[in-house]
């Protein structure tokens, strides 16, 4: 079955207005033809970017963007680490490939080393506790130790 959203439709009914009525069947026959013979498989843009979002989730992949560094320390930091010829300091592409690969060697290096990723999840359990605002109950004040009673 044939699904045409609102404008594909007018654009059909526009270019079928200028068909002469005597040649309109056989005009309408071979649109037919043209639209069986579009692969059923075909998908939008969206659905493409789509599929290819929910493969990186599922393969634990993130893609990121919009992170703003300084360029020059960003070139020199490479350039110092052998991921970056300064040669081609100037190419995004070779700068975005090297800063690529310090990110997947410092995930390597982290995931070998068991105390460094120990030591980031303490970090950051750590700092998720004291964000979080304590919970007060009765009797208790505001540092959660028990207050001395009147009758004390």
């Amino acid at each position: 079955m044939l699904a045409l959203d609102d404008g594909a439709m007018c654009r059909v009914l526009i270019a079928a207005s200028g068909i002469p009525p005597a040649e309109l069947p056989e005009w309408l026959e071979r649109l037919a033809g043209l639209f069986e013979k579009m692969p059923r498989d075909a998908l939008s843009r969206s659905a493409m970017y789509t599929r290819r979002y929910r493969a990186r989730l599922k393969a634990g992949q993130v893609v990121l963007q919009n992170i703003v560094v300084d360029e020059a320390a960003l070139v020199a930091g490479l350039v110092g680490l052998r991921l970056l010829d300064p040669l081609r300091a100037d190419d995004r592409k070779a700068l975005a490939a090297a800063a690529r690969r310090a990110l997947e060697a410092i995930c390597e290096t982290s995931h070998h080393d068991g105390e460094i990723l120990d030591m980031v999840r303490t970090r950051l359990c750590l700092s998720a506790l004291r964000r979080r605002k304590p919970v007060r109950g009765p009797g208790l004040s505001s540092s959660g130790r028990a207050r001395p009673r009147a009758s004390d």
